[in-house]
């Protein structure tokens, strides 16, 4: 029951804390790590300009599933003078109208 439940109870802490891109290694507990690389976003405002995002803020497993609106809608929000966000990268890219 521990060689199971142990690695388990890890496994959901680090997931928690850091997605499935982790940056620390822990004892006694499995390993994941997606194959695709992390995705970019970029804002653009009413006047047409254009400046990078960052999703740092944002909860880790957030931020490591980079698939669907969820990043984009919540860079939309944070910066509520965009109109759109572009994903480059990561498994989903593509253009979010805000």
């Amino acid at each position: 029951m521990v060689q199971v439940a142990l690695p388990l109870a890890l496994l959901g802490v680090r997931w928690v804390d850091e997605g499935s891109r982790p940056q620390t290694e822990l004892p006694a507990s499995w390993q994941m790590y997606t194959s695709a690389q992390p995705a970019t976003y970029a804002g653009q405002d009413g006047a047409g300009r254009t400046r990078p995002l960052s999703a740092e803020r944002l909860p880790p497993v957030v931020r490591a599933v980079d698939t669907g609106r969820t990043v984009p809608d919540r860079l939309c929000a944070a910066h509520p003078d965009l109109v759109a966000v572009t994903r480059a990268g990561g498994p989903d890219p593509g253009v979010f109208r805000c």
